[in-house]
């Protein structure tokens, strides 16, 4: 084929040797002088060109999101790779064993600006802010010691997954996310702080931090996921923060140094086996608001493995509200308790346990001033609205209630 400025002149192209499926909705092609060129979207399947000596480099087209665990472990003949931005995740052990990681000297690996390991004897690093983004796994066992410095946003699933070394990480006030199993097994790290911005507490996160004494979550969280502080032997005090909905299931299971818990008024679910195996936590205050208490989610320990030896923790006592769900949960699992309020229902203005007729047109005379409350316990249970003031709003609500058959909150 000829070429513009030079008659006769022919270009060379490199013949695809291999092409083929890499993802979902991603393709390949293979050329003859080792080049790997992925087009399309979504994410490139685990461990999909392990062990392809073939690969000298790699072209990732805009479209990909995501490139998978071990997608290039040991194509040891993989010497540059190009990474377009839409990619957000690098798997764990994705560049391992390749020239490409090899052939730098520094303590720390990168791939087109993305961080992607570290020295196996590494004890301390810095990682910079400018990083394009941090892969899955990325460091060591042997580290002791990491800055995260400003400008890094997230720190990816497993990042520091069994670095039993780790004493310290400083984490940025720039990170709005911590992957699940971050820290998963770090069974050296004392504290941690966790920067406003974060919103969730993911799946194992601290899971098996047996060292870990002190954590304090930003005010920005509003979930706390399953095993996220499981088996965290040394912790003894949690405060979750107001704006948290949501403790998971075993969240804090075998804490066995927990004794101060503080459960905001905005909790509403509280999972299976949430603080269970807490010997050390003797009483816990559960609000009003929280609706859902899961299965033997606290005042129970296992003496060895799931539901083997199980007991009720010794003098556990729970304080809660009348007819909430903590009440119940006491009641249900025959766990000691004590009641926070007066122990009136809203609406029940004559304490026969019931809101009916007799309450409304009690309610109605108040508003209308033909009757008046006879102390103080009647009137606290006419003003549902808590205004201090008996009239029509009130009377609404406890007839609402009556023609509904619901309870008034």
């Amino acid at each position: 084929m000829g070429s513009a400025g030079e008659p006769g002149s022919v270009r060379a192209y490199a013949a695809v040797v291999d092409s083929g499926e890499c993802g979902l909705n991603a393709t390949y092609t293979l050329d003859s002088d080792g080049t790997l060129t992925i087009s399309g979207s979504g994410k490139i399947n685990d461990q999909v060109f392990e062990d392809n000596n073939n690969i000298k480099k790699v072209i990732i087209n805009d479209g990909i999101t995501s490139i998978g665990d071990s997608a290039f472990n040991w194509c040891e003949n993989l010497e540059a790779a190009s990474i377009p931005d839409s990619v957000t995740e690098i798997g764990v052990n994705t560049f391992n064993m390749t020239k490409l990681t090899h052939s730098q000297t520094t303590d720390l690996k990168y791939v087109d600006g993305w961080l992607v390991g570290c020295g196996y004897n590494e004890v301390s690093v810095v990682v910079p802010g400018d990083v394009r983004g941090i892969a899955n796994g990325a460091f060591y066992y042997s580290l002791e010691s990491v800055t995260l410095s400003e400008g890094i946003t997230v720190i990816p699933d497993k990042a520091f997954y069994g670095c039993d070394d780790l004493k310290e990480v400083n984490i940025p006030t720039s990170v709005n996310k911590i992957g699940i199993h971050a820290f998963y097994n770090c069974t050296s790290l004392k504290t941690v702080t966790v920067p406003e911005g974060v919103s969730v507490i993911n799946e194992k996160t601290f899971y098996g931090c047996t060292a870990l004494e002190e954590v304090k979550l930003p005010s920005t969280v509003t979930k706390i996921e399953d095993y996220a502080f499981w088996n965290c032997t040394g912790l003894k005090k949690i405060d979750i923060p107001k704006g948290v909905i949501d403790i998971g299931n075993s969240v804090f299971y075998n804490c066995t140094s927990l004794a101060d818990v503080n459960i905001p008024d905005t909790v509403r679910t509280i999972g299976d086996h949430a603080f269970a195996s807490c010997g050390s936590l003797k009483s816990l205050t559960v609000p009003e608001s929280v609706e859902t208490i899961g299965d033997l989610a606290f005042g129970f320990s296992w003496n060895s493995s799931w539901e083997i030896n199980l007991q009720k923790v010794p003098d556990f006592k729970l304080y809660c509200y009348r007819y909430s769900g903590a009440e119940n949960y006491a009641v249900n699992n025959g766990i000691d308790y004590e009641l926070l309020d007066s122990g009136f229902i809203k609406g029940d203005i004559n304490f026969d346990t019931k809101v009916d007729t007799k309450d409304a047109m009690k309610a109605v005379a108040f508003d209308k001033k033909t009757a008046a409350p006879k102390n103080d316990d009647e009137f606290r249970a006419a003003d549902v609205n808590g205004d201090e003031k008996l009239d029509s709003k009130d009377a609404m609500v406890i007839i609402n209630a009556v023609k509904n058959k619901t309870a008034i909150k």
